[in-house]
């Protein structure tokens, strides 16, 4: 654990630890927390489509997938590149938007390391 600002936060070592509070946050509606911490979590595909499924109910009509966009790019932030695409591969046929689109190309752009 790490503590930052009088708050602890687990390591990416403590994956246990990590989706106990990914699907106590969840359980509890606490959706920017699940998250926070999903980002750092492995096999955490079925947790973040539950997380993204309940999170975009809560939102516009018009605005569900930015909801998907917004962790697909956190997670490619955060050099879990083949987690984004699970998740894309989930959307991709169900939310047919370009800003999705845009996402799956910019997986392909980090893919072959353009600098």
């Amino acid at each position: 654990m790490v503590k930052c600002q009088n708050r602890f936060y687990p390591k990416a070592q403590d994956q246990d630890f990590l989706r106990f509070i990914c699907e106590d946050s969840l359980k509890n509606k606490d959706y920017h927390v699940t998250q926070k911490f999903l980002l750092r979590c492995d096999n955490s595909k079925d947790i973040a489509i539950q997380m993204l499924n309940e999170w975009m109910m809560l939102g516009n009509v018009n605005e569900k997938e930015l909801f998907v966009a917004r962790y697909v790019l956190l997670k490619i932030a955060c050099d879990r590149v083949n987690d984004a695409k699970e998740i894309l591969k989930e959307y991709v046929p169900k939310l047919n938007y370009p800003i999705i689109h845009f996402t799956s190309c910019v997986i392909f752009q980090r893919n072959i390391h353009i600098i």
